[in-house]
């Protein structure tokens, strides 16, 4: 061990690029490393025919930069084969279940979705969901905002509808929600006591409509607990690591937190988004679906906003929650990285993502098109 140390603390110490083959030195692949343990840290990591589990979670990104999967010819069918509830998606899994559109459909068979949202000062984050949500193919798009989201919503996405809520800056009624084939709600909602009240009113109105819970619609299911029940089976819960915490408790490390979010998704059979670098989708079946795409740009207001678009969209378009989350987490990291090569990580904005998620979703088409030829 003191040779180990020594070695590793010289390499940590030399002005030296470092690389790693297949894991640094000392970080444990599978399980946590002790603090006191020495290890590498790289520059990058070259692992190989697979990520290994600790370049997926945060508290490792003290330990390398980045890395990069290489393929050393493993059999794929042994891959397949290796009892694992744990994926990491890459673009032949979205070509997988990706839907062709045919050339004689129409708008009613891509979906009437609402999102459902908006406060005083906050009105943008339904903007950014319904241009999201419009940019991923659904056919019609409405959102139900407070009175004086009126002229905003209606001039910035004009393509979209609006019903209006009486009370001029907060949410205190739900409209008639029968009519739609999926919903989005939380994104800028607030947690007015009317607004409370209203969110109860939902979870009473809504059948069997698929659903995606964000932003302060998880706020408050955090402080009615008891609500939980209500929530349909399958639904999409999307959180950002603060209201993480706030749902599931705090946890010791990465493991822990994984541990936690599936217990949760199992106990009320949701699936549940733990955002980061790499971000990880917890369904409710127990699997788990790490993302390949994204980059730190995307780590500003709005990005979530656009991700709830993103999915209520695909959910309105048929695809089954599990599938919509995979697809929909991806394109969004997808749009973001596409968008970084001209914009760059410190400029990059949430409204950029959406203007990139048309060549997002071309380039999967055109892959898939190669695929399937």
């Amino acid at each position: 061990m003191k040779n180990g140390t020594y070695i590793c603390n010289q390499i940590n110490q030399a002005d030296v690029v470092v690389y790693a083959i297949d894991m640094p030195s000392g970080l444990v692949a599978d399980h946590p490393t002790s603090l006191k343990a020495p290890v590498i840290h790289a520059d990058l990591v070259y692992t190989f025919q697979v990520p290994k589990l600790s370049l997926l979670m945060p508290q490792n990104q003290c330990f390398y930069n980045d890395f990069q999967v290489l393929d050393i010819q493993l059999s794929t069918q042994s891959i397949e084969l290796t009892d694992s509830n744990m994926n990491y998606v890459t673009e032949d899994i979205i070509w997988s279940f990706y839907k062709k559109r045919k050339r004689f459909e129409h708008k009613g068979n891509f979906g009437h979705i609402l999102i459902i949202g908006g406060s005083k000062g906050k009105m943008g984050a339904v903007q950014f969901a319904l241009k999201a949500a419009l940019r991923s193919g659904c056919g019609l798009a409405t959102a139900y905002t407070p009175a004086n989201g009126n002229t905003i919503i209606q001039t910035a996405v004009p393509e979209a509808m609006l019903l209006l809520d009486d009370h001029s800056s907060y949410i205190t009624n739900i409209p008639e929600l029968s009519s739609y084939q999926a919903i989005g709600i939380g994104v800028g909602l607030g947690t007015a006591v009317e607004t409370v009240k209203a969110f109860s009113k939902f979870l009473k109105s809504i059948s069997d409509q698929p659903i995606v819970v964000d932003a302060d619609a998880l706020n408050i299911l955090a402080t009615n607990s008891e609500w939980w029940s209500a929530i349909p089976p399958n639904s999409i819960l999307t959180p950002h690591p603060k209201e993480l915490s706030r749902i599931i408790g705090t946890w010791t490390d990465d493991w822990d937190k994984i541990e936690k979010v599936k217990k949760f998704a199992h106990q009320y059979q949701l699936h549940i988004l733990v955002k980061g670098a790499n971000s990880a989708m917890v369904m409710a079946d127990g699997t788990i679906f790490f993302n390949s795409t994204g980059n730190v740009g995307m780590a500003t207001g709005g990005s979530g906003d656009v991700l709830t678009g993103i999915l209520t969209a695909l959910l309105g378009e048929g695809y089954p929650p599990k599938k919509a989350l995979i697809l929909g987490v991806y394109i969004h990291g997808r749009a973001a990285d596409i968008a970084l090569s001209s914009i760059g990580k410190y400029s990059l904005l949430p409204s950029d993502i959406i203007s990139f998620l048309p060549h997002a979703f071309l380039e999967i088409e055109k892959n898939a098109s190669l695929i399937s030829r």
